[in-house]
């Protein structure tokens, strides 16, 4: 009765399919689509797409039904001790988590760098190693356990729990990691760059327009334990609203439903 259409942006077939069946797309990595359908599930809010249909109106907003694909949440698998990370028990871990030798880019870099000679504070990039341009201009910070190349990491909830911060680059992906670091309670730090994890911690999560904004925040954080903890609270509250689960995939079906009675009435 319903097809639910996963096929990516191009879907060359759903122009014949679409003819007889009540088809429900489904895009994963981009907002365009040349797929043929009668609804579009697209989560993140209206009001992000009426912006960008201004500029390329790609989809007509009618057609759009709000519904955000559950973050997936793995168990802890182990205890990481912080002696583990950092000898300085009073050290402040940021982590960043990802393609870090592609995202992390110069102006990033240098921000980071002169807040890590300020500050007691280890910066634990997790994934891909650092780019080029640190290993030549702050080798230093390397050989000073101030920058820590953990490479890829299997339990990253037990990891989180020993940070204090996550840090995000400007990158459209990345929703995993950054769910899996708001579940250990930690704030995000990013930039008003449009991204995925912003489907659940809401456009208004940060007022940083760029990186030195970003510093700026990481030291209120870092000395205003007040606001560190609402920020805290708020970023566990929206990653708990999107966790996956049962109920999750019940309302995708009472909304599967509601469109496909409004099919069949046409």
């Amino acid at each position: 009765d319903i097809i639910l259409d996963l096929t990516d942006e191009y879907s060359p077939i759903a122009s014949i399919y679409n003819k007889d069946f009540c088809t429900i797309y489904k895009p994963f990595r981009s907002l365009g689509t040349s797929a043929y359908f009668y609804k579009v599930l697209i989560g993140g809010g209206k009001e992000t797409y009426k912006e960008l249909n201004e500029k390329y109106n790609f989809i007509d907003l009618n057609d759009v039904i709000e519904w955000n694909m559950p973050e997936y949440m793995p168990h802890r698998k182990k205890k990481i001790n912080r002696s583990e990370i950092t000898v300085n028990e009073d050290d402040y871990i940021i982590i960043t988590i990802g393609n870090n030798d592609f995202y992390i880019n110069d102006e990033l870099s240098d921000c980071m760098a002169n807040l890590l000679n300020s500050e007691n504070i280890v910066w634990l990039l997790v994934g891909r190693k650092a780019p080029k341009y640190i290993h030549e201009k702050y080798k230093k910070l390397i050989e000073r356990k101030k920058i820590i190349e953990w490479g890829f990491e299997d339990d990253l909830l037990s990891l989180c729990d020993v940070c204090n911060i996550s840090l995000r680059p400007d990158m459209k992906g990345g929703s995993g990691g950054t769910a899996i670091a708001a579940k250990a309670g930690l704030p995000i730090v990013m930039t008003k760059f449009v991204c995925d994890p912003m489907r659940w911690l809401g456009k208004d999560y940060t007022n940083n327009d760029n990186y030195n904004d970003c510093i700026t925040e990481i030291k209120h954080l870092i000395h205003d334990k007040v606001y560190y903890d609402q920020q805290k609270n708020r970023t566990l509250e929206c990653i708990n609203s999107a966790i996956d689960s049962p109920e999750k995939w019940r309302e995708l079906v009472k909304t599967l439903e509601l469109i496909k009675g409004e099919y069949d009435e046409r």
